[in-house]
């Protein structure tokens, strides 16, 4: 197959952003020549990486053009981000409500993303990736201009920032910014720096609210859909460049320390401002940087199964923005969607954080501390989706049916997730770390690594079960009824148990708060009720003998 192909995407994209302009201006307004091409760009990406056999192919302008050599390249890692960027972009392009003049410039930064995807070069890059800032600003303060200003001035800081990056790169290199022929000795920790800014800010990945969460309160959130699928995605793609600049390994080891900790402290902070969050909205917006987080930390450990939990990491979060974006204000498909977008099994959220305490625990003694973080940043974000049943529903309409096509896209991807480990996150590993070796065993149910096998299709079967009963056999509710049927299932009683054990056990948070008052240990030891020792006796014997 030719490597001409490689424009397609870009170009089809280009062609249905002119079409959906020219159809407006002719006053046939239309949103879905967009949503049509980005779909097309979706199907070429795929059948060009199967026609070259997935091997890496590059495709180059006859002019040399340094030091902005115009070269594309299609690997392991540009088909992965691709297919993030594309498949988030076409749920949201085809169920969100859009006017023509944002659908048409919605489409037109999906073209400048998948030219950063494919540029070969830093500075191709960075130019690729200010033209896709400057698009989704555009459809931001178009809809509502006050608040577009931080994501503005972070998006721009991002672009400037990196063209001076790549102004080094070149400078050191001795003239050219291409990855693959950038010497490795001249990849400096200085230049290292100057690529991670601006993948911090387009990624939001800082420890303080950022535009990425800020978006999701807006009232329209088409630009804010859009920007978060599409810059969340490209800025960890210049993370994982870092890594084929320099030979498969970072400048200097220190650098996995700081970008560990940063990944970490952005998670937790991420799942406790989602405690605070107003609204189902807002509390969503947090899942997208302790999603991030997690997989800050995991790309930093710098091992093979740690960049491939990245990627996949990267792949749920692109999910789960289209998702949360799509989620309509109230009903059953909602209080199954917000589990899925937090990392509730089987999904493809679920499967990358198990990933990511895996690759930490592989890592190494010191960096397997980092474990205990990350399940609390994930028990903390499950707190917080369990406190958003009664929350209001937040900024901007929902779609049953894209909530359940993303629904079922997560579950499907998360069931699948030996598949999409073997296909393409291992593969997009071994193409920045140069492995000779893979560091997961998948096949289409299992995925295993040295610390244990996780068997995804048995347990994803009962939740697509559970899914289309939820979404076919039975009515929506509205939030109303969420609130009453929850607070009723909270006081049910339990006839069937001995007398008394049901009192006991809706008693015990006020006992546990009470025990740590003095001489409250010995009341209970001597007037308590059997039952509720029962109940501790067989809750210790099973922690012992774990």
């Amino acid at each position: 197959m030719p490597a001409e192909l490689l424009l397609v995407p870009p170009v089809v994209l280009v062609i249905g952003a002119l079409l959906t302009w020219t159809l407006g201006f002719g006053g046939l307004p239309s949103r879905l020549p967009g949503a049509a091409v980005v779909w097309l760009a979706l199907i070429v990406l795929v059948l060009a990486w199967i026609g070259v056999g997935r091997q890496p192919t590059e495709l180059s302008t006859p002019i040399a053009a340094e030091p902005l050599p115009i070269v594309l390249r299609m690997d392991a890692l540009s088909f992965a981000i691709g297919l993030v960027v594309l498949s988030t972009a076409a749920l949201l392009l085809t169920f969100q409500p859009w006017q023509w003049e944002e659908a048409g410039a919605a489409t037109l930064a999906t073209a400048f993303a998948m030219v950063a995807v494919e540029a070969d070069s830093l500075a191709l890059t960075a130019l690729a990736l200010g033209a896709c800032a400057a698009m989704v600003t555009m459809i931001l303060r178009q809809e509502l201009e006050q608040s577009a200003r931080s994501a503005w001035l972070a998006l721009l800081l991002a672009s400037l920032i990196l063209l001076w990056g790549a102004a080094a790169l070149v400078t050191f290199s001795g003239g050219t910014s291409l990855f693959s022929a950038v010497p490795v000795q001249a990849f400096k920790w200085q230049v290292f720096v100057l690529i991670a800014i601006p993948a911090v800010l387009c990624s939001g990945l800082v420890p303080w609210r950022t535009w990425v969460s800020e978006v999701w309160s807006r009232p329209k959130l088409g630009g804010a859909g859009i920007g978060v699928g599409l810059l969340v995605p490209l800025g960890f793609l210049l993370l994982l460049r870092t890594y084929t600049l320099g030979g498969g390994q970072w400048p200097v080891s220190w650098l996995h320390w700081v970008l560990s900790v940063l990944g970490l402290l952005v998670a937790l902070a991420a799942a406790l401002r989602a405690q605070a969050a107003p609204d189902h909205r807002s509390q969503l917006g947090e899942t997208v940087p302790l999603a991030g987080g997690l997989a800050l930390l995991a790309l930093s450990l710098g091992t093979p199964l740690g960049v491939a939990a990245a990627v996949t990491g990267v792949a749920a979060t692109g999910l789960a923005v289209a998702l949360g974006m799509v989620l309509p204000a109230g009903g059953r498909v909602t209080l199954l969607g917000i589990p899925l977008v937090v990392g509730a099994p089987p999904g493809l959220t679920f499967g990358a954080r198990l990933l990511t305490v895996q690759a930490a625990l592989e890592a190494g003694s010191g960096q397997a501390l980092l474990t205990v973080g990350i399940v609390a940043a994930w028990f903390l974000g499950y707190i917080a989706a369990a406190r958003a049943a009664w929350l209001p529903p937040g900024a901007g309409r929902g779609s049953r049916a894209g909530a359940l096509v993303a629904s079922a896209a997560i579950i499907g991807a998360g069931a699948g997730l030996g598949a999409l480990e073997q296909f393409i996150a291992v593969p997009a590993a071994e193409a920045v770390l140069s492995l000779q070796t893979t560091p997961i065993s998948a096949g289409v149910g299992e995925v295993t690594t040295a610390s244990g096998t996780f068997d995804a299709l048995p347990l994803a079967i009962p939740f697509a079960v559970l899914l289309v009963l939820f979404a076919f056999f039975t009515r929506p509710l509205g939030l109303a009824s969420q609130r009453r049927e929850i607070r009723a299932l909270l006081r049910l009683r339990m006839p069937a148990l001995p007398e008394g054990l049901g009192d006991q056990l809706r008693a015990l948070p006020s006992l546990v708060r009470s025990s740590v008052r003095l001489g409250t240990p010995e009341r209970l030891m001597t007037q308590g009720s059997i039952w509720l020792w029962v109940v501790v006796a067989v809750v210790l014997l099973v922690v012992v003998t774990r």
